[in-house]
């Protein structure tokens, strides 16, 4: 986004009311998020909670890659008059849909590969996991769109409405003896309700879903295209923090046996509340940011940072000191065989979310290379993280050190760069 855009974000009375809404209900959004997991260990087996983790670990990921047409939404609303603005968001959502329907059919031939890759209990799982990403594509759009005109208690709505039918659904589905198949088809039915929430809920008009099952023509393609830059950028950022979100919940899939992966990825759950927790922290900040104030930018972004870092760390102390009952509370005595690797979990998130504040604050404000910064982190930590895990424990130490390895050789890098800059 070109900073000379952000000073409707940043604004006065209302903007303070909106940041208040939008976090209360966003909290409460991703509380009941975060509550899914555990409460869905409660009615079906750990062999199938690892098939309900692997799809929604996975449309996160690919849903990560979406959300970075969130943030070009947000530029649309704000360079673009309303009439344009709508229209580009019309196409983009179009192309999406689109594109993923194709993807989708070639998944669909793949599917008897990654079923027994991912070690999965049936090909159900590629269907619903084609059904979320479909449904991401709009709920990115729509919250963008609403985000640039500042509808933030609008999205914080969405967020806890969406939250909740997910659970309700899904554990009654689940309760009903519907396993595996009940949960992801309750996350389906609640990710329908919010959208027709969001788009009942009275506001700016959002741009139309039954557009987007006409093809998409020539001269849109010409209309999105100047966006083409701007869009790779966001999708390189956000695409691999997104990864660093669930990748351990993948590799543990593809390297550990099923019942195994599925304990890990119950208790993994519960380390996600650092991340979840630090995304509203996050969206907050950038909406504080200044056009060309420096000074001010740099003190948002500490202050942020500092709050993180400290919300996290004490989540963090309360891994490791109450692991047993937090995991025996939560979850069931069934998971406490991976309990030692609840704070290290909460911590690879910690990590995961201080530097993708970072490189928002830089992708928002257009400095020092977001995308190379993005790449070397997530590039180093997968690689430490898959390379022959032992177990859950030496995959999170490899994640880890990998995120920290890679900020260090950026910021040496641009370290190097600026110093060449001013000798010419």
């Amino acid at each position: 986004m070109d900073t000379k855009q952000l000073k409707h974000l940043s604004s006065p009375r209302n903007a303070v009311t909106n940041n208040g809404l939008f976090a209360v209900l966003s909290v409460i959004g991703a509380g009941l998020s975060y509550l899914l997991y555990p409460v869905l260990t409660k009615f079906i087996t750990p062999t199938q909670f690892g098939d309900v983790s692997v799809v929604i670990a996975l449309a996160g990921q690919i849903g990560g890659l979406l959300l970075a047409f969130n943030v070009v939404s947000i530029y649309i609303v704000n360079t673009r008059s309303r009439e344009d603005a709508i229209r580009l968001s019309e196409i983009i959502q179009k192309v999406l849909i689109q594109v993923l329907l194709v993807a989708m059919g070639v998944v669909l031939l793949l599917a008897p590969w990654l079923q027994h890759s991912l070690h999965l209990s049936g090909s159900w799982t590629i269907l619903a996991l084609g059904s979320i990403i479909l449904l991401s594509v709009p709920a990115v759009v729509w919250t963008g769109y609403l985000q640039g005109h500042n509808e933030l208690a609008r999205i914080g709505a969405y967020n806890a409405v969406s939250a909740a039918a997910k659970l309700g659904f899904a554990a009654a589905l689940s309760l009903l003896g519907w396993g595996a198949v009940g949960a992801v088809l309750g996350v389906i039915v609640g990710q329908l309700l919010g959208l027709w929430l969001i788009k009942a809920f009275p506001g700016t008009e959002l741009p139309a879903a039954h557009k987007a099952f006409s093809l998409v023509r020539r001269p849109e393609l010409g209309l999105i295209r100047p966006l083409a830059g701007y869009v790779t950028e966001s999708v390189v950022v956000v695409g691999a923090f997104s990864l660093l979100f669930a990748v351990d919940i993948i590799i543990a899939k593809m390297v550990f046996p099923p019942h195994a992966a599925g304990v890990y990825a119950g208790m993994a759950s519960l380390g996600r509340v650092v991340f979840y927790g630090a995304s509203i922290l996050t969206w907050i900040m950038l909406a504080k940011l200044e056009s060309q104030d420096i000074r001010h930018n740099r003190r948002v972004l500490a202050r942020y940072l500092g709050l993180i870092a400290l919300m996290g760390g004490v989540v963090v102390a309360a891994f490791w000191i109450g692991r047993d009952p937090i995991i025996r509370l939560s979850l069931g005595p069934a998971y406490l065989a991976v309990r030692d690797q609840l704070w290290l979990v909460g911590l690879s998130q910690l990590v995961s979310a201080l530097l993708y504040t970072y490189t928002l604050y830089l992708l928002v404000l257009r400095r020092s290379w977001p995308a190379y910064l993005a790449v070397i982190v997530a590039s180093l930590a997968v690689t430490l993280g898959a390379f022959h895990p032992t177990n859950p424990a030496s995959m999170l130490m490899g994640l880890i050190i990998g995120q920290v390895a890679g900020w260090a050789v950026f910021a040496v890098v641009v370290s190097a760069h600026q110093a060449l800059s001013r000798k010419r």
